[in-house]
């Protein structure tokens, strides 16, 4: 689509105003200052090395090389797996002018991505208030109480906790099925505790 310009005026630059594209379609020839991919992640991509990989290099090679400088890159949707785009890119590191306030999110220093979780069941504002009346995030716990009650939430804890801390949570999956919490490796903020861990990488 292009918009109208206001008193007429004609369109000089070479790209449309809004463009729809698909991750795996040729748009290779556009460049945008906003790129919005919205559920560009199906848990199909990511059930072998292959084809994880091949998202990478498509997101890494095209998708991402799509913004104007200045731009804003938005990879929003809900996590399926583990090791998802999502994850892949809250791993990327930025350069030093590049990278962001890492004191207004749960991003680490030096990230490339600012990471914006809306978990549906928010335990930090938690009083008890789960019923039909308890307000919305974030005067209350509950990110949407009538499409997401706590009745369901509930129901998803106790027949898997993994599932739900995936895909209601937007975590990488039960942190108490796990040997090992990532975040005593990487370092960083755990969301439900508020706890920091320094991390343990030796890079050297």
């Amino acid at each position: 689509l292009v918009v109208a310009q206001h008193d007429e005026r004609l369109v000089t630059q070479k790209e449309a105003t809004w463009t729809a594209w698909g991750l795996f379609t040729n748009f290779i020839g556009g460049r945008y200052r906003v790129n919005l991919w919205d559920d560009s992640v199906d848990e199909a991509d990511f059930l072998t090395l292959e084809s994880t990989e091949k998202v990478q290099r498509r997101w890494d090679k095209v998708a991402e090389k799509r913004c104007e400088p200045g731009g804003l890159v938005l990879l929003q949707g809900q996590r399926l797996t583990p090791d998802d785009l999502y994850k892949y890119n809250l791993g990327k590191k930025a350069g030093e002018s590049d990278a962001h306030d890492h004191e207004c999110c749960e991003a680490e220093p030096g990230a490339k991505y600012h990471h914006v979780n809306f978990r549906a069941h928010d335990e930090s504002k938690c009083e008890g208030r789960h019923g039909e009346d308890a307000p919305y995030w974030p005067e209350g716990c509950l990110l949407d109480p009538r499409r997401l009650p706590w009745r369901e939430l509930e129901a998803e804890m106790e027949n898997d906790l993994g599932v739900f801390m995936q895909v209601y949570q937007q975590e990488d999956g039960d942190p108490a099925q796990q040997l090992v919490n990532p975040l005593w490796v990487s370092g960083g903020t755990d969301p439900v505790t508020r706890e920091f861990f320094v991390g343990c990488w030796d890079n050297d």
